[in-house]
């Protein structure tokens, strides 16, 4: 058995390290961007479009109680001969004030299933920022413990006196 050491690149090593290093960066600021945008979204349904879909609510039901009143006057006062215009409006104020209600009750879904939704993403995010903070800066410590020994190892008399029969050899292969 021998107690040789076969070492074609250190350069190699340190590349990969490198190459680790600027993933494992760009991977954390990644996470952290997904795990902010997962907390505005989550705030954007409950502090913006829960109340702003209320608040539509609210002003449309005065549009079409505005909207009855027209037609109620106009049916009472028969000096107009149709209602059918203020008719209209009134159906359009009920279809506005219906779309802002089904606005609101899926504003109240999504703000349930998001919960549920961004729980799982946020709990695989954790998993991964734990792989992040831990395992990938242990896996830089060894590859550049390895590095440091893999070239105290290649400055050592036997590395260099193996290398250069190599190399003799390998003159010798290309005179003849």
């Amino acid at each position: 058995m021998s107690l040789k050491a076969k070492v074609n690149s250190i350069d190699a090593i340190e590349s990969f390290r490198t190459h680790l290093c600027i993933f494992n960066d760009k991977a954390e600021q990644i996470l952290n961007e997904a795990q902010s945008e997962v907390i505005r979204t989550r705030s954007w349904i409950t502090s913006s479009q829960h109340p702003y879909w209320r608040s539509q609510i609210r002003q449309r039901s005065v549009r079409l109680e505005e909207a009855r009143n027209v037609l109620f006057s106009a049916r009472l006062s028969g000096l107009k001969g149709s209602t059918a215009v203020e008719e209209r409006k009134v159906r359009q104020a009920e279809m506005q004030l219906n779309e802002a209600q089904e606005k609101l009750r899926m504003v109240s879904k999504w703000g349930k299933s998001f919960d549920g939704e961004a729980q799982t993403c946020i709990a695989k995010l954790g998993r991964l920022s734990s792989l992040l903070d831990l395992d990938t800066p242990r896996a830089i410590i060894q590859l550049s413990e390895m590095i440091k020994s893999l070239q105290a190892y290649a400055a050592t008399k036997y590395f260099v006196e193996e290398n250069n029969v190599k190399e003799d050899v390998n003159e010798h292969e290309i005179e003849r």
